[in-house]
């Protein structure tokens, strides 16, 4: 490609020194026939076509210059030859070591921090019963001691029977005792919930 634009250049220079030539060898012809005009239109006819000549000379010869000097330095400019034939030499092991060597990953352990999602629960204080104790009234009771059991009656020495209450039972006394015939009666109310008369000596206070 370069060969051709080369030859192109000088092709171009050589028709410009032609062209050069051609046209100051004209100009210098019609300066010489510049005094032998009359006079007047002509003769500044003759002088306004040499000064054209001129100028197209010198501007054929200045291009002709640049063709030859573009081309001669594009002829003279070292072509790198690309030698073809050589064979590049094998990678050595160190070559391919840093070639194949294969980046060393640290695992990067991160620490979750754990932020508190809900408030501690704070223990509410149990508030302690400042009250005084109040006496509890004790009920006066005793315990039936019958191994056969002991009747209850309707009224102290009578002869109705209303229960039969059993060895062991716990009766509530009622504040009442009377005496018939030399024997004591207790008024008690049974866990049934009779109310009637029973013989202190089977009873325990």
């Amino acid at each position: 490609m370069n060969l051709i634009v080369n030859a192109g250049l000088i092709i171009l220079g050589g028709v410009c020194l032609i062209g050069a030539a051609y046209f100051l060898i004209r100009g210098l012809f019609s300066r010489r026939d510049v005094p032998t005009k009359a006079y007047g239109v002509q003769q500044q006819e003759a002088r306004h076509g040499m000064l054209v000549d001129f100028f197209r000379g010198g501007l054929s010869l200045l291009v002709a210059l640049i063709s030859l000097a573009v081309a001669g330095y594009g002829l003279l400019r070292p072509v790198q030859l690309v030698d073809v034939t050589s064979t590049p030499e094998p990678p050595t092991r160190a070559q391919l070591a840093t070639a194949t060597a294969i980046p060393s990953m640290t695992p990067t352990i991160s620490t979750p921090i754990v932020s508190p999602t809900s408030p501690i629960d704070t223990p509410t204080p149990i508030p302690t019963d400042t009250t005084a104790p109040t006496d509890t009234p004790v009920v006066p009771s005793a315990t039936v001691n019958s191994p056969n059991g002991l009747w209850l009656r309707e009224s102290p020495g009578g002869t109705q029977e209303l229960e039969l209450i059993p060895d062991g039972t716990v009766l509530i006394l009622i504040e009442r005792i009377e005496t018939v015939e030399g024997q004591g009666w207790q008024q008690v109310l049974t866990p049934a919930g009779n109310q009637g008369w029973v013989a202190v000596e089977f009873i325990e206070y």
